[in-house]
């Protein structure tokens, strides 16, 4: 039913009488790692102010990613990268790769999800990759990634001296 008032339509609820207001949110409880979250989506009369309705939404728990399934598809990702002629030279034969170990995958630090590293979906080469910044972005992920099968090694050590002469 329509209701004219001052030149204005109302959409009047047909059970009740009432005209409808939007609907706002109460008793909100954020959804968690351990639990769903949940708020009542209420809609009140614009008129007198009564309930009209109340529907409460269930907010589905965060996801918390581990890294157990990682290491599988990390050890894929760096295959695919080393065929590429841009990581070829930095290809380590796999019995050579560093076991993975909490310096890779700690999931006791992990909060919402694990470090952005490239997935399994690896270009032909570095030059598919539309723009400068995404391909740069793309390069130091990689190189980060490619990182972690090796060693740690210290590549060069320099010392200096210097010396002062004060005049």
């Amino acid at each position: 039913m329509l209701l004219i008032s001052s030149g204005a339509y109302f959409q009047i609820n047909d059970e009740s009488g009432h005209i409808p207001a939007e609907a706002v949110r109460e008793n909100e409880i954020p959804a968690a790692y351990e639990a769903d979250g949940s708020y009542d989506e209420v809609v009140y009369c614009s008129v007198c102010g009564d309930e009209v309705s109340r529907d409460t939404v269930i907010v589905p728990k965060l996801m918390h990613t581990n890294t157990v399934g990682m290491q599988s598809e990390v050890t894929a990702t760096l295959r695919k990268l080393f065929l590429l002629p841009e990581y070829s030279q930095y290809a380590l034969p796999e019995n050579e790769w560093q076991a993975y170990s909490k310096r890779h995958f700690d999931d006791s630090k992990v909060d919402s999800h694990p470090a952005i590293i490239p997935t399994m979906n690896v270009p032909k080469s570095l030059s598919e990759i539309p723009s400068d910044d995404e391909r740069q972005l793309y390069d130091l992920l990689v190189k980060s990634i490619i990182g972690i099968q090796k060693s740690r090694q210290v590549l060069s050590m320099q010392t200096a001296q210097q010396s002062c002469c004060i005049c």
